[in-house]
């Protein structure tokens, strides 16, 4: 093995933190609320119907990470264009029951593994062809069994080596309902954890996989993050960013911008058009017109989420968006997506920028967000407003105490709830 091998230096990184943790309670709590909200989406149901009739704990794992990550509500990171939480927390809440005082430090180690996975891809440059979670879910995966499960440096190269072993994160375009991108998904969690028990039972991978050439492969682009793979800054927890609700994060610093404006006294009645200004690489995403009954598209067109934010804000909590109507869909056509390449290098380092341009009654108003400041507890604030938003969330934020292996079958009941 190359004693430069980038999977050996991460492993050594990984291992040195071990002991160097932040409170993840937070973050638990914010992943078990997507979760709560994703079985409320169509698409949550049927990924609880497929995967948890089939009864292995793998499966309901898989399912648990998967339903969170398509509810569009669990945590990002956004150098790396990575969404940690939903790969990680469920698979160490599962473990949780044989190795309980090990959770906190392998959720934070798995954090980290996939954000520093996702850095070397570039981000958010790999997209559209390559989807950074995905790439990075069997990694983030295999190193949270691997620190739940107390593997040495050997195994914990070797998991990891494994769970990269013919991955790409190529999962194709969004098309039909229920989406095949979260059977994706969740396969690639099932394939971290098989590849971290399969090292912990003897099994051999190559350390020397993810050379340069292999990630510049991978990314599908030639501006990979290359000091990644020899001199990274480690990343931490904290780098994650929460989400207030579920939203294609693509599409929220021009929201803020739009609820600001509103904020200082707008008459939304009286908005003639509004232009958003994004970055290049987001308009592929966010250009898609909003169609009824097109989840995809009410999540990420700007202009829907503008008009939810003008009339009707509680649906911005629906992960489904199902109270969409002909009116909401007119006033997103008044909503221009132009792409600029002035944002690059603030997408580069971690914001992902919007310039907003409302034009009302003759006059105009802008605003320019580069970054939210969403916590949980503020989240928790805005879902405990309403009742029709805490039927979505089943008011997580107000579970019970207990361990984390207690926390784990209370996602068990839901899952076998939703899947009867």
């Amino acid at each position: 093995m190359s004693a430069s091998s980038p999977l050996r230096l991460w492993a050594k990184f990984l291992l040195e933190r071990s002991g160097s943790t932040r409170r993840v309670d937070l973050r638990i709590a914010d992943l078990l609320t997507a979760f709560a909200a994703g079985l409320h989406s169509e698409d949550g149901k049927a990924l609880a119907r497929f995967l948890g009739s089939r009864k292995s704990a793998v499966d309901a794992i898989s399912a648990a990470s998967a339903i969170a990550r398509q509810s569009e509500c669990d945590d990002i990171e956004l150098t790396s264009c990575v969404t940690p939480g939903s790969a990680v927390i469920p698979v160490a809440l599962a473990y949780a029951c044989e190795n309980p005082g090990r959770t906190e430090n392998a959720i934070c180690r798995g954090y980290e593994a996939g954000i520093i996975c996702g850095r070397a891809l570039g981000g958010a440059r790999a997209l559209p062809k390559v989807w950074p979670s995905l790439m990075a879910a069997p990694l983030m995966s295999a190193v949270t069994v691997s620190f739940m499960t107390g593997f040495d440096e050997e195994q914990l190269v070797h998991a990891m080596a494994l769970s990269l072993a013919g991955v790409n994160g190529r999962a194709g375009r969004p098309s039909g309902a229920p989406s095949g991108r979260w059977i994706a998904f969740a396969e690639a969690i099932g394939r971290g954890i098989t590849a971290a028990e399969a090292s912990g039972n003897g099994f051999r991978g190559d350390p020397d996989l993810c050379t340069e050439e292999w990630w510049r492969t991978q990314a599908g682009h030639d501006t990979i993050d290359a000091s990644v793979l020899a001199e990274p800054v480690w990343p931490d927890v904290d780098d994650a960013e929460y989400k207030p609700f579920p939203i294609a994060r693509q599409a929220l610093c021009a929201l803020q911008g739009f609820q600001r404006i509103l904020a200082a006294g707008l008459d939304a009645t009286r908005i003639e058009r509004i232009e958003a200004v994004v970055p290049r690489m987001h308009v592929a995403m966010l250009s898609q017109p909003a169609v009824l009954g097109n989840r995809t598209s009410l999540l990420c067109n700007p202009g829907f989420q503008f008009a939810c934010a003008a009339y009707a804000p509680g649906l911005l909590f629906d992960p489904d968006r199902k109270g969409a109507t002909d009116a909401l869909v007119e006033f997103s056509r008044r909503v221009t997506v132009t792409p600029t390449d002035e944002f690059d290098d603030a997408v580069a380092a971690g914001r992902w920028p919007a310039r907003v341009t409302v034009h009302a009654a003759g006059n105009s108003q802008c605003e320019y967000v580069d970054r939210t400041a969403f916590k949980a507890e503020d989240k928790w604030r805005e879902i405990l407003r309403g009742k029709d938003r805490r039927d979505f969330f089943e008011n997580v934020a107000s579970l019970p105490p207990g361990s984390h292996a207690r926390l784990w079958e209370w996602v068990k009941q839901r899952l076998a709830g939703a899947a009867a």
